[in-house]
């Protein structure tokens, strides 16, 4: 048998805009804080990298930004090219997902932004680099007034 348990609206609305925890995961393999976005060009090879800051503590690869409903926080993420040419990349905002056998993966670019993928405002959403060249991006999360209490996850 299941133990009920009640709750008052109060309680509910309290939960509701208490703090809600927003997980905003970056992929971020390379050297355990970077992450090769793509090859924008030939010799071109562009990584993101977290700034650090209170949301993303020294070498952590990803944000936890928390906030309440309603609020738009902001922060910012390295764009780097590292590679040997110049070249254009192209930066969007996705939802995260459950995979077909577990964990969290990040939606595509042509898949429709349905939660916290739609969150997320870029500064930019191209960049062109040369070799070697690094840019911050600044970036805001808008929490919706009606997002439900707990950790959303999402990605650049």
């Amino acid at each position: 048998m299941l133990p009920v348990v009640k709750t008052s609206k109060r309680l509910l609305k309290r939960m509701k805009n208490l703090l809600h925890l927003f997980i905003f995961g970056i992929i971020l393999f390379f050297s355990g804080r970077c992450v090769t976005a793509g090859f924008a060009a030939e010799g071109a090879n562009f990584s993101l990298k977290v700034v650090s800051s209170q949301a993303a503590p020294q070498n952590q690869s990803y944000y936890i930004l928390q906030g309440q409903s309603g609020a738009t926080l902001e922060n910012s993420i390295w764009v780097i090219n590292s590679g040997t040419a110049a070249g254009t990349v192209r930066l969007y905002a996705v939802d995260m997902t459950t995979g077909q056998t577990g964990g969290s993966v990040f939606l595509m670019y042509d898949d429709p932004r349905e939660v916290t993928g739609s969150w997320i405002t870029l500064a930019a959403s191209e960049l062109t680099l040369a070799a070697g060249e690094s840019r911050e991006v600044p970036f805001s999360v808008t929490i919706p007034a009606d997002a439900r209490a707990g950790q959303h996850l999402g990605g650049i």
